[in-house]
C-alpha cells in the first residue's frame, strides 16, 4: 500500500485530488493539509510515502516544504501540483520529481502514480531531488523564509534576520543574534538554495549574509575576517573565496 499525503491551500483541490487517488488500487490517503507549516509538524507522524504539493502557498511554498520534508524522509516522492503551462515543464517529464498540472486529469494523476511505484524503493539520492526543486526555483520561485524549530514549534525565518550558517563537526546551525538552530541540510544545499538572495560561501563552513557584513578586516597570508551586524563571532574568508568577495563589494 502507498501512502499519500496532501497539501494545497485551496480545499477543493485536495477535495479533488484525494477524489481521485481514492479510485486508484493500492493507494491511501493518509492526510491532506491546507497549511504547509500544520503539514510539515505532522509529516513524521503520518510517514508518507508520497506527498502531493502545491507549489505557491501562504507562508511556506511547496519548493520549500519539499526540501525540509526530503532531508527527514530521503527516499519521499514528491508531486508538485502546479498552474506552470505544460510547455513551461515538459523538460521536467522525465525526473524523477514528478508534476501534475491544475485542473487535474485523471489520465495525468494515473501516470504519476505508475512513475511513483517504480520509484518508492527510494533508488534516487537525496541530492538529486533538491537539484530538480532548485531547476524549478530557477523558473521563477523564491523563497523569502526558512523553517526552523524552536521549542517544539515551526518558525519561519526572514532571511534577512539571518547572519551566517555554519557548519560544526557535522551539523549545520543557522546563526540569528545570540540564537543557534539546528538545520536538517548541508552547506551546499543552503548555499544553491540561497545564493541568489545575497548569501555567500566565504569559508567551507560559512555562509554568510552579504547584507550584515560590516567590516573586512585584513588578516594573515591575504585572507579576510568578517565583522557581522549584531554578532561577536568574526568569520573566515578562505584565500580562495577573497577575490570573489572583492569584486562583490568592487574593492
Amino acid at each position: 500500500m502507498i501512502r499519500v499525503m496532501l497539501v494545497d491551500d485551496e480545499r477543493p483541490s485536495l477535495n479533488e485530488l484525494q477524489y481521485i487517488l481514492n479510485k486508484m488500487e493500492g493507494i491511501h490517503v493518509e492526510a491532506q493539509f491546507c497549511d504547509a507549516i500544520d503539514a510539515l509538524q505532522n509529516f513524521s507522524t503520518i510517514d508518507p510515502d508520497v506527498v502531493f504539493l502545491d507549489i505557491e502557498m501562504p507562508e511556506l511554498d511547496g519548493l520549500s516544504l519539499a526540501e525540509e520534508l526530503i532531508q527527514r524522509k530521503p527516499e519521499l516522492a514528491i508531486v508538485f501540483a502546479t498552474a506552470f503551462d505544460h510547455y513551461a515543464l515538459q523538460a521536467f517529464e522525465h525526473q524523477a520529481i514528478d508534476y501534475v498540472l491544475k485542473p487535474f486529469e485523471e489520465e495525468r494523476i494515473q501516470k504519476a502514480m505508475e512513475r511513483i511505484r517504480e520509484r518508492v524503493s527510494g533508488r534516487e539520492e537525496p541530492e538529486e531531488k533538491i537539484a530538480q526543486i532548485e531547476a524549478f526555483r530557477r523558473d521563477g520561485f523564491r523563497v523569502k523564509r526558512i523553517s526552523v524549530w524552536v521549542n517544539d514549534r515551526i518558525v519561519l525565518m526572514p532571511l534577512e534576520k539571518i547572519a551566517y550558517f555554519v557548519a560544526e563537526e557535522g551539523t549545520v546551525f543557522l546563526v540569528e543574534g545570540d540564537h543557534r538552530h539546528e538545520l536538517h541540510a548541508t552547506m551546499a544545499q543552503l548555499e544553491a538554495r540561497f545564493q541568489g538572495d545575497g548569501f555567500f560561501r566565504c569559508h567551507r563552513s560559512f555562509l554568510v549574509n552579504l547584507s550584515r557584513v560590516e567590516e573586512m578586516i585584513p588578516w594573515f597570508n591575504n585572507t579576510y575576517v568578517l565583522k557581522i551586524s549584531g554578532q561577536t563571532e568574526e568569520i573566515p574568508v578562505s584565500r580562495s573565496r577573497v577575490k570573489a568577495l572583492k569584486e562583490y563589494y568592487q574593492i
